[in-house]
């Protein structure tokens, strides 16, 4: 008798575990491969200057938001809610349509990304109303221009990665002195200290600003620039240097 027990025994536990076997085959939810973020809406809002992104991936997990290029950079990251709903809300660029695409990433049960998935074309922010080469001018003039590291970014890379534009535009302490005549006094005082008085600037009839100055490695250019806000104590430039794309905000220097 004592065989026919160990078999009874045996058969009782394979029957208990055949319900938990069955539930990590039949595609259970704790085994479902990570989806692509879906039903992706773009409302722009140009009186704004934004666009709100949304759009539905799993519950509870990381979205990021990246721009389409080679080099292109992150823009956001958010969370999806317990419903998987998500939303971003972006500022439009001047003169920049942004080609941008997100993708989900989860860490439990197992780290898994989800395919990227295109947006559709974010268009460019409309110019500010009224804004002359005179105004601009008299703006620019009228203060001594300070870095604001919080809000400048990297759009696209560059290729190059010296010098470091890239650092320059997101980490280094620097001034802007524009004067009437298109000179430029120019400072780094972070990581590094360094004054060039030397620099010019100039803008185009079409408002398009050109700096030229140097950096301790030598000579830069901020080219293309476009004015994407500017007030008499905040100023927000979209340029390129060298051939990446950069955001750089300035607050009055008081």
């Amino acid at each position: 008798m004592k065989w026919f027990n160990n078999a009874l025994w045996g058969v009782l536990l394979l029957v208990a575990t055949l319900p938990a076997g069955c539930k990590k085959d039949d595609g259970g939810k704790e085994n479902a491969a990570i989806r692509d973020p879906a039903e992706i809406t773009v409302v722009v809002e140009q009186a704004a200057g934004t666009a709100v992104i949304s759009g539905k991936a799993d519950p509870g997990v990381e979205l990021s938001l990246k721009y389409i290029a080679a080099r292109g950079q992150l823009l956001q990251k958010g969370q999806s809610d317990g419903t998987g709903r998500f939303t971003f809300t972006i500022d439009l660029l001047p003169a920049y349509a942004q080609q941008l695409q997100v993708l989900a990433a989860r860490t439990q049960p197992v780290a898994e990304t989800s395919n990227t998935v295109a947006i559709e074309v974010i268009p460019a922010k409309d110019p500010v109303a009224g804004l002359t080469v005179a105004a601009i001018k008299e703006k620019l003039t009228g203060a001594r221009w300070r870095s604001d590291q919080s809000g400048s970014r990297v759009i696209i890379g560059q290729t190059a990665a010296s010098p470091p534009y890239e650092m320059f535009i997101t980490q280094a302490q620097k001034y802007f002195d524009f004067k009437t005549d298109g000179a430029l006094q120019f400072q780094v005082t972070s990581p590094v200290t360094f004054t060039d008085a030397k620099g010019s600037w100039e803008v185009s009839d079409d408002g398009v600003i050109t700096i030229n100055t140097n950096i301790p490695l030598g000579p830069m250019q901020l080219k293309n620039g476009r004015i994407r806000k500017i007030a008499d104590n905040s100023l927000s430039l979209l340029v390129e240097i060298s051939d990446g794309v950069f955001l750089l905000n300035l607050v009055k220097d008081n």
